[in-house]
């Protein structure tokens, strides 16, 4: 699922959506979906650790999992 997101987000910006007078209405702003990214990693840790992460651990799981990127 992070992956989708992340491709999502790359898609986003290579595509120059939410930029005004694109007509795209429907199509989430890059802050919505950097957001939304976050907020599953926020879930994941959560079900993993038993417990509310940090915001250093969800940085840490990111740099982790995009590090080959």
């Amino acid at each position: 699922m992070l992956r989708a997101m992340t491709a999502k987000t790359v898609s986003f910006i290579l595509a120059g959506a939410g930029t005004e007078g694109d007509g795209g209405g429907d199509d989430d702003s890059l802050e919505d979906v950097a957001r939304d990214e976050r907020e599953y990693v926020r879930e994941r840790l959560r079900k993993e650790l038993n417990r509310d992460p940090t915001d250093e651990e969800l940085d840490e799981w990111l740099r982790q999992q995009t590090e080959g990127y």
